[in-house]
């Protein structure tokens, strides 16, 4: 359990991280020179993006990040502003009625809304004025911070750039994305195109090289407890079944029927952890989410299979002392004592 919900987490994280660019419908990034991601530093790109041969839309994206003062406490929000019309950029998914957000309006991201007491037609104080939230997304939840999304030229406000965006979302003809970056690398010196799939990627990458190396820690602990606890568990049913054990050594069990026995033992115990594991995840995930609503878990087929695996090697690496304890085993002593 403690295998899966801590892989599970790393998951949710990382999926979090590339949500946006993913369920934007981009096929190129143009960010300022120097910028590999959009979670950090301030890309300035100047606009507008405008004729570059196969695009068929250059779409203008503003961001800010803010820290936002509400009854329940603080929280972090990152403000997207998107051109409306076009709806490039924008949220993908609405936990309530879906809405377009108009100057002065915004659509709050769901888990934001929930830890901040905060609903439809509540009024969210941003830094420069309050706005009206018209709207709840899904599926915006970035873990540090939640998305908020606004009218273009609202959200520029905000940030008080004036005809200068932070990123360009270009929708460019089927099988033209090379020449397109090329083309950009070419007329604007000053950006850089990625391709969208680069870019998903740098940004799971940001999150990865500071989550992933101590989420590794603690599903390297959660493994060598599991390790101890079948280890402990097949050497202490071993030492107690000791007679028995001689009783079959006596009759004409060779060692390895007694360490067939063993191993057979040591995968069930490993088998029904798994199983049972498998169950708790579950409840788990459920508490965890009440008790840490911006973290969200994932759980792919693939590391159902992984957490299979790491229990058969826990079955095989803790029958090793067990089985060595049956190797040296006397049946005339055990009858003796």
């Amino acid at each position: 359990m403690l295998i899966l919900v801590m892989w599970a987490i790393l998951e949710g994280i990382l999926g979090q991280a590339g949500a946006y660019v993913r369920n934007t419908e981009a096929q190129i990034w143009i960010v300022q020179k120097g910028f590999t991601d959009i979670s950090h530093g301030f890309s300035v790109v100047p606009g507008p993006l405008e004729g570059v041969p196969g695009v068929r839309s250059a779409n203008p994206i503003t961001g800010a990040r803010t820290e936002i003062q509400t009854d329940e406490g603080k929280g972090n929000l990152a403000v997207i502003g998107y051109d409306t019309k076009s709806g490039v950029g924008g949220p993908w998914s609405f936990a309530t009625d879906p809405a377009i957000p108009k100057p002065g309006q915004v659509v709050v991201d769901e888990t934001f809304a929930r830890t901040a007491g905060l609903d439809v037609g509540d009024r969210l104080h941003l830094p420069d004025r309050p706005r009206s939230i018209v709207a709840l997304s899904s599926g915006t939840n970035q873990f540090t911070n939640q998305l908020a999304f606004g009218e273009l030229g609202d959200v520029q406000g905000l940030v008080r750039l004036r005809g200068d965006v932070n990123f360009f979302a270009l929708q460019v003809q089927p099988d033209n994305t090379r020449q397109v970056q090329a083309e950009v690398r070419e007329r604007f010196p000053g950006v850089t195109a990625f391709s969208k799939d680069t870019f998903v990627a740098n940004n799971e990458r940001e999150i990865r090289d500071g989550f992933q190396p101590i989420l590794y820690v603690m599903v390297g602990i959660a493994f060598f407890v599991g390790l101890a606890i079948v280890g402990l568990t097949m050497y202490t049913a071993t030492t107690e079944k000791a007679r028995e054990y001689g009783v079959l050594s006596a009759i004409g069990a060779d060692r390895g029927d007694l360490s067939g026995v063993i191993l057979r033992q040591a995968a069930i115990t490993a088998l029904l952890g798994f199983i049972v594991g498998c169950l708790f995840v579950l409840p788990a995930g459920w508490v965890i989410r009440e008790l840490a609503p911006k973290t969200e878990l994932e759980f792919p087929g693939w590391l159902f299979a992984i957490t299979f695996v790491a229990a058969t090697v826990m079955a095989l690496v803790s029958s090793y002392l067990p089985i060595r304890r049956l190797a040296s085993l006397d049946p005339a002593a055990v009858f003796r004592a």
